[in-house]
């Protein structure tokens, strides 16, 4: 919930209880905060639409992580995990264009490139100079001169054959990416834009989302669950560019820089606009600062139940190679 409960307890005995008598808003309730860490000096904790903070007083106080990005490019970033070695720290997300770097405690930061943009979950370095980072799809990084320069270890799937990107849970194209997943052995994902109930935020209850990333990757599908602002769902925010959720759509498809993409009704206008020559050169140079090129996408599909739809699947549909109906995987 944003939201973050400061004890008392110093913690001199083994009977101590910690008391906590002061609560404060850190991030909107919206936000996901992913990681916390405490360097020996600070506090910082990072999630997602850029949100990265930093204590000095035991959080008492909070202040936003000054980082060498715009506000707007910053709000894209979801940051995920934290790694320190000494007075060294690394925090990477998605995208995995760029990390994050200090080397001095977390008193100042640089951006480091990787060379490639999927999303880094996490990053270890054996010492000053070797270290690796993971991500989806199998991806492995190294690094052999301190984080300058990145190459790939392992995971040939550098980019999504399939990419849908749905509104409500409802909406998400299983049929089309069983059929990729298993039929025609492409590289299937499916991100999930939506709001997430104060429930499911709080933790009271495994939130549907998730479920659903952990059931997708049963049938080889990488689901990835992306909260947005109110704002950003309606129709004529998505159809400005220099709208957040428009370059966090941009960045979106240039992350995992899909073949073909599957979107529904209310994502198929600003996701057209998106994958045209003219728009892309207009949107090019910020996503440049996040160490991105523009997704060169070849087909836009638009996910529909409507009996007009020009083509249908159904999940009877037998698939080649294992025999089983699209039934049968989800």
């Amino acid at each position: 919930l944003g939201r973050m409960a400061i004890s008392n307890a110093r913690g001199k005995t083994k009977a101590a209880v910690p008391t906590f008598d002061s609560e404060q808003n850190i991030a909107e309730a919206s936000t996901i905060v992913s990681f916390f860490h405490n360097t020996g000096s600070s506090w910082i904790l990072g999630g997602e639409r850029g949100l990265i903070k930093q204590s000095f007083d035991r959080g008492t106080s909070w202040q936003d992580l000054t980082v060498p990005l715009s506000p707007e490019l910053a709000r894209v970033c979801h940051w995920r995990s934290i790694f320190q070695s000494g007075s060294n720290l690394w925090i990477c997300g998605s995208p995995g264009s760029i990390l994050l770097h200090s080397s001095d405690g977390g008193q100042s930061w640089t951006t480091k490139t990787t060379g490639q943009s999927l999303p880094i979950s996490k990053l270890c370095f054996l010492d000053n100079h070797r270290g690796w980072a993971v991500g989806p799809l199998g991806r492995i990084l190294a690094t052999r001169d301190g984080g300058s320069t990145w190459y790939g270890q392992r995971g040939q799937d550098r980019r999504a054959g399939v990419l849908a990107i749905s509104s409500d849970p409802k909406s998400i194209p299983w049929i089309p990416l069983s059929i990729a997943a298993w039929e025609s052995n492409i590289t299937a994902v499916s991100i999930l834009r939506q709001r997430s109930a104060s429930h499911e935020r709080a933790d009271f209850i495994p939130a549907e989302a998730e479920q659903l990333a952990d059931a997708s990757r049963g049938m080889g599908i990488e689901m990835i669950r992306k909260t947005v602002n109110p704002r950003g769902l309606e129709l004529d925010a998505l159809l400005s560019p220099d709208n957040d959720a428009v370059i966090e759509l941009a960045a979106w498809l240039a992350t995992w820089n899909p073949t073909v993409v599957i979107a529904d009704p209310q994502l198929a206008i600003p996701l057209q606009s998106l994958v045209e020559v003219s728009f892309q050169e207009d949107i090019g140079k910020k996503l440049a600062e996040l160490g991105l090129k523009p997704a060169q996408v070849q087909k836009l599909v638009c996910s529909t139940d409507s009996s007009s739809a020009q083509y249908t699947q159904t999940n009877a549909r037998v698939l080649n190679g294992i025999g089983l109906s699209v039934w049968d995987v989800l």
